[in-house]
């Protein structure tokens, strides 16, 4: 090894041709082979350890040719397995059920809060825009078929009626969404 280092020994001097260095010129350059020294003026001997290295892993992969292979616990056998199975019963799933009306004698909700809403054409009269949920209370506004209104508030149960206020051409007050035969009102959805 000694002699490997008297025979490769790095010095200070001109880099070698082709090899920029930086502008201060304090590291050792090697005369001859530039593989062996590093920029500290150590050996580096990257053939040996390119060698060694795959030497090793030769060794590695032999060793690993020698050692046996997993076997299984249990011989098979000529029999054949038996299983039990044991049915399940299926359960047919059910459909949730229908909303109830809140209001007894009024059809099922189906205005949205603080959302739009338009008088259907199944009528041709307008709907009447009250002053308060109940047929006693005095009109204010009628909207007439098509017209587009924004609920506020509802349902409130007066008479056989499911009640909601609205705001219509800037005026509030209240609407029966329909009876048992038809409704009056829908959820208005633009498209």
């Amino acid at each position: 090894m000694t002699q490997d280092k008297e025979r490769f020994e790095c010095r200070v001097g001109e880099p070698p041709s082709g090899m920029m260095l930086p502008r201060q010129n304090k590291y050792p350059q090697c005369r001859g082979d530039l593989n062996k020294c590093d920029t500290m003026g150590n050996m580096i001997l990257i053939r040996h350890t390119i060698r060694a290295l795959s030497v090793a892993v030769f060794v590695l992969l032999l060793a690993g040719c020698g050692t046996p292979r997993l076997s299984r616990t249990s011989e098979p056998s000529a029999e054949p397995a038996v299983v039990a199975v044991t049915p399940t019963r299926f359960i047919m799933p059910t459909a949730p059920p229908t909303p109830a009306a809140r209001c007894p004698g009024a059809p099922r909700e189906k205005l949205i809060l603080q959302e739009r809403g338009v008088v259907l054409p199944d009528d041709p009269r307008p709907v009447n825009l009250r002053s308060g949920p109940g047929v006693e209370n005095r009109i204010l506004e009628r909207i007439p078929v098509r017209g587009v209104f924004y609920v506020l508030e509802g349902p409130q149960c007066a008479g056989e009626y499911a009640w909601y206020r609205v705001r219509y051409n800037g005026v509030e007050g209240w609407l029966a969404e329909g009876d048992l035969t038809s409704y009056y009102v829908a959820p208005y959805w633009p498209g």
